[in-house]
């Protein structure tokens, strides 16, 4: 084996990391994706107060939340140029505004679980192969198992609005 300096094993492995990101994240965002039009499609479902069965629940909450208004360089630039109206500006974007986010909230009902092969098949959604899918779906779950810090209680939430 060729003997490799430190900062050429650093480069390697981000080199590695990179490799592995790429398509992790591509996989990732095809997830999210497909996830989210799921939500918006359930979200009839909730509202028509569909029959959902034993193991699951579903349901959509509304909040709201004080955001500030953005676009700080900007206005600061604005007031260097015009002091007397950027201070007006300056302090209308200093209001706080009321938004509200609608959120999808769902999960599994206690006791029950999810076939291995409702996991195999949202893996072919994001465009793995049967194949591809039916190898790694074990050891994907055992990684996510073993990496899991704590086992989140309760729903899911997905903010749909």
């Amino acid at each position: 084996m060729e003997k490799r300096t430190e900062e050429e094993k650093v480069v390697r492995k981000l080199v590695a990391i990179n490799n592995l990101r790429v398509p992790l994240s591509s996989l990732y965002q095809k997830a999210k994706n497909i996830e989210k039009e799921f939500a918006l499609g359930i979200q009839g479902y909730v509202l028509g107060k569909a029959d959902f069965g034993n193991s699951v629940q579903a349901l959509i909450e509304e909040e709201e939340k004080q955001k500030a208004r953005g676009m700080r360089d900007g206005i600061a630039e604005f007031e260097k140029q015009y002091p007397r109206y950027g201070a007006i500006l300056n302090g209308l974007i200093e209001e706080k505004r009321v938004e509200r986010e609608i959120y999808l909230k769902y999960g599994l009902n206690e006791n029950y679980t999810l076939a291995d092969s409702e996991y195999v098949s949202v893996m072919r959604d994001i465009g793995l192969t049967d194949s591809e899918a039916s190898h790694i779906f074990p050891e994907l779950m055992s990684a996510s198992y073993r990496l899991q810090k704590k086992k989140k209680e309760g729903l899911i939430s997905i903010l749909i609005g």
